[in-house]
């Protein structure tokens, strides 16, 4: 499997990136093209048996290297989407111990702040904050990997056939055009 080093560069930022247009626009020049041209170009590159191949070859030793299987990563989405915030207080709306909070729920925190309020000199209280990870985004990725988008995107393609028009066809379309005006 002989690749351009275009190809290569698109195969490699498709694994990092996840998204055809993005790793077309990476790897080729594509700052003239219009988002839906990359789009179209993204998705020819990826059909490309040798490409497909070496994708496919990358994620594999990506799976082997961290020993992860896609079913363990599809396990950890899944845990998020079913994510409830209420998991992190307890029943007196305090914030849980970090020790306390479920391992499927500590991994949907991407940050975690205190405040400390001060009197003086004196400690009289505390802000926590918490930030969690972009639920929707979560949902998009593991649909991504289900196929549901491809399907979806199937059922939205439209075939437009074009047949040339004879001279006298076009000269009767402008007359009749003309005399609405």
């Amino acid at each position: 499997m002989a690749l351009t080093e275009k190809q290569e560069a698109f195969c490699q930022a498709y694994i990092e990136l996840g998204d055809k247009s993005k790793a077309y626009r990476h790897a080729y020049d594509a700052d003239s093209m219009n988002s839906n041209s990359v789009a179209v170009a993204g998705n020819e590159a990826f059909k490309n048996p040798n490409v497909s191949l070496r994708i496919e070859e990358l994620q594999n030793e990506i799976r082997e290297r961290n020993k992860v299987k896609i079913d363990d990563v599809l396990s950890v989405l899944a845990d998020m989407i079913r994510f409830d915030i209420s998991e992190l207080y307890d029943e007196n709306d305090n914030l849980k111990s970090i020790h306390d909070i479920p391992k499927s729920h500590r991994q949907m925190i991407s940050s975690l702040k205190t405040d400390h309020l001060y009197g003086g000199k004196e400690i009289i209280g505390e802000t926590k904050e918490v930030k969690t990870l972009n639920k929707l985004d979560v949902i998009e990725k593991f649909m991504k990997h289900l196929g549901a988008y491809e399907k979806d995107n199937g059922q939205k393609q439209t075939n437009i056939t074009v047949s040339p028009l004879m001279p006298d066809e076009i000269k009767k379309i402008n007359d009749s055009l003309e005399s609405t005006y």
